[in-house]
């Protein structure tokens, strides 16, 4: 848990209220790997911050999954559309490892904003982050070769490729499986 305040003090000092706060009401979760923390039809009523594991973010179409972003330690998940509108996910998050994460309900992060304005400022830089993280995924899916998206996500995360099985980076890429083998291959 001190390692989530510690990140959220980061980004701007966090008065001693906002931290007996955050200690109280982080809820530490443990989750096996292949458990499904969000699903569709269902609202994403949690933020979570990881510790420890990776997670990924999906969506079934036509019968085949498009993973659509991967998190790990250090990392917060949500599904966006559903935590902040407070409506059904369209999405699947899903753990690829054995993870260690720490929760805070909507409603507790709406009492954050509310009550001590100075978290707002922390909310934000979250949010711009993986907005602008996101933009720039958009923007190499649709404007980079399968090479570059494959080189930008190992900068992203080092050590995927011994962490994750290759038919989800693939999908990650938007790419066979069988592509992505031969592009490996070649590195």
């Amino acid at each position: 848990m001190q390692q989530i305040i510690s990140t959220l003090a980061a980004i701007k000092p966090l008065s001693p209220q906002i931290q007996y706060f955050l200690e109280k009401k982080l809820k530490n979760e443990v989750f096996a790997k292949k458990s499904i923390i969000v699903q569709p039809e269902t609202v994403n009523r949690k933020i979570y911050f990881i510790e420890k594991g990776i997670v990924r973010a999906y969506f079934i179409e036509n019968g085949k999954e498009h993973t659509t972003w991967f998190f790990k330690e250090a990392d917060i998940i949500i599904s966006v559309i559903s935590f902040f509108l407070q409506k059904p996910s369209n999405e699947y998050i899903e753990t690829l490892e054995d993870c260690v994460m720490w929760s805070l309900s909507y409603t507790d992060l709406q009492f954050l904003y509310d009550n001590f304005p100075e978290f707002n400022y922390v909310g934000r830089v979250l949010t711009e982050k993986y907005y602008c993280l996101s933009e720039i995924r958009n923007y190499n899916i649709r404007m980079k070769s399968v090479n570059e998206r494959y080189v930008f996500l190992q900068q992203q995360i080092p050590d995927i490729l011994h962490r994750v099985p290759v038919k989800h980076i693939a999908s990650h890429l938007e790419i066979e499986p069988e592509t992505l083998s031969r592009l490996r291959a070649k590195k």
